[in-house]
């Protein structure tokens, strides 16, 4: 890290990434990171933001470790006047106490002597611990930026500057950070959507997969835009605060669910065919079967008409027997009748027989 690497971060936009860059540089850098949070109390800003400089300072001075000190525009125009001290000097008015001194004065002195004289104190202070800490002391801070409204008597970014001219002339650095455009978003999402380390896999058709990717990242493109410019456009007659409704990780979530939803879609789908895959087989296997039966019975076929003429035969001979036993029976009756008529005669013969053989 570089001695007195103090940064200007100018953002024409909300959410364009200032903070997490300037974490992952002083993750990189192997310093200590100290962000002082803006407070619902404005009023304690100023207080957050001293505790975070001595902590810093103490870090810097004593522990003898790089340290970056990341400042937000929401703490306030006094705070921002602390911090153009702190960068020049290494400290700012009023931060520490006469005994803070003298117990920072016996922890820089060897052998932590304590130390009673109070110009003794203030060389040791201004000797050994303000130079260390402006050694290791980076301070970043991070504005709003609208644009060319810079250049106009009246923004309230040249009045910033022109109390706070330490903004500009103890900076190594200013760096503008532009709003994502469309093709910005495009290229995000078609990454995003490509990626396959998530493991969440998008059932892109095999045929030009290329072409589908960069028209969903252009759909998304479009409807966060889209989405964001009415929101800002409806509401913005009812706040002057930035709406922070869209932003560039929110579209990061966006395209997170449209790969979830996908997958999940396609498991779904693949369940249903599966399924349908399976029915399939089975209407398959039925079909085989009843080819096999109507082999079957196309082998059976002949047989059956054999057997039909065979049973028509039999019932033609039954009907001509039928009819034979009709007329035999007609005979029967017949001759029945005549020995029914012939009973009498018998009897009368029997008769007279008996009375002939009692004579």
């Amino acid at each position: 890290a570089m001695t007195n690497g103090h940064s200007l971060q100018l953002g024409m936009s909300y959410c364009t990434g200032r903070a997490t860059v300037t974490r992952l540089a002083a993750h990189i850098a192997h310093c200590k990171l100290f962000e002082p949070k803006p407070q619902g109390d404005l009023a304690r800003n100023r207080e957050v933001l001293r505790e975070h400089m001595r902590r810093c300072s103490q870090t810097a001075a004593i522990v003898g470790k790089p340290v970056v000190l990341m400042i937000h525009e929401e703490l306030g125009e006094e705070c921002l006047l602390d911090v153009c001290s702190y960068m020049v000097e290494g400290t700012c008015p009023g931060l520490y106490t006469t005994e803070e001194l003298q117990q920072i004065a016996t922890q820089m002195t060897p052998g932590q002597v304590q130390i009673r004289k109070v110009d003794k104190v203030e060389q040791t202070f201004n000797d050994k611990f303000i130079r260390r800490v402006k050694q290791n002391l980076h301070v970043v801070i991070i504005l709003n930026y609208s644009g060319s409204t810079v250049y106009t008597k009246h923004s309230p970014m040249h009045n910033l500057l022109r109390k706070c001219p330490s903004l500009i002339h103890h900076v190594i650095s200013v760096d503008l950070y532009k709003p994502w455009n469309h093709d910005a978003y495009v290229k995000v999402a078609e990454t995003w959507l490509r990626d396959e380390s998530s493991r969440i896999p998008v059932p892109w058709s095999e045929i030009n997969t290329l072409e589908q990717v960069k028209a969903v990242s252009s759909a998304m493109a479009y409807i966060h835009n889209s989405s964001r410019e009415a929101v800002e456009r409806l509401y913005s007659q009812y706040s002057q605060a930035q709406l922070k409704f869209y932003t560039p990780l929110t579209f990061m979530e966006f395209v997170h669910i449209f790969k979830v939803v996908s997958a999940s879609i396609a498991k779904k789908e693949k369940s249903k065919i599966d399924k349908y895959q399976a029915g399939l087989e089975k209407m398959n296997e039925a079909f085989d079967c009843i080819a096999k039966y109507k082999d079957r019975v196309s082998e059976l076929r002949p047989r059956h008409r054999a057997a039909q003429e065979l049973v028509e035969g039999h019932v033609k001979k039954v009907e001509e027997q039928k009819q034979e036993f009709v007329e035999a029976r007609e005979r029967c009756k017949l001759e029945e009748e005549k020995i029914a008529a012939l009973i009498g005669p018998l009897e009368d013969m029997r008769k007279q027989a008996e009375a002939e053989f009692d004579k």
